[in-house]
């Protein structure tokens, strides 16, 4: 509930051009939360995701209102996800994609307290593998890096968090 609120004030804030209806300001808080959400799960930040639509709009054919359209959506959306992180940063709150993240991004970025979490344990098993999202499996990845000990249960027939970013390809890598 507090992040739809928050983006609901971002929203509020922003009035982006093709994503705010002051009629219906609402309508597309849900869609924007899961696609923050999702992004997160893949690894992509809204800087790298801004970066990817402003790219993808000099290049476009100008003629091309469609792709156009889409592209401008997509800015805005990015632009829309990089304000609320900030202002869930600046409110001190977390939600449980962040937490994945920043977890993975402290593990990677500080050597003590990569040795102090990760060298306590000398095996990790992860079971239910096949419910895990990218974030997810390189957390994991990062948790083993040093010994390398890691052991995987999985099931492809048993996947069911394909609506939470799952992807049986962290089975395959």
């Amino acid at each position: 509930a507090e992040r739809w609120l928050q983006l609901e004030s971002v929203l509020e804030e922003l009035r982006p051009r093709t994503l705010w209806n002051p009629l219906r300001p609402h309508d597309l808080v849900e869609a924007l939360l899961d696609l923050i959400e999702k992004a997160k799960q893949e690894l992509v930040s809204p800087q790298a995701y801004a970066e990817w639509a402003l790219a993808r709009l000099e290049t476009c054919n100008p003629d091309d209102e469609v792709l156009r359209a889409l592209l401008e959506r997509h800015a805005e959306c990015a632009a829309v996800a990089a304000a609320l992180q900030e202002r869930m940063r600046r409110s001190a709150l977390l939600d449980h994609d962040d937490c994945i993240l920043l977890a993975d991004a402290v593990l990677r970025e500080h050597p003590a307290a990569r040795a102090a979490i990760c060298g306590a344990a000398e095996y990790v098993m992860v079971d239910e593998f096949q419910d895990t999202n990218l974030a997810q499996a390189r957390l994991v990845e990062t948790l083993t890096a040093d010994r390398g000990n890691l052991l995987v249960v999985a099931d492809d027939d048993q996947s069911i968090y394909k609506f939470r970013g799952a992807s049986l390809a962290n089975l395959d890598r």
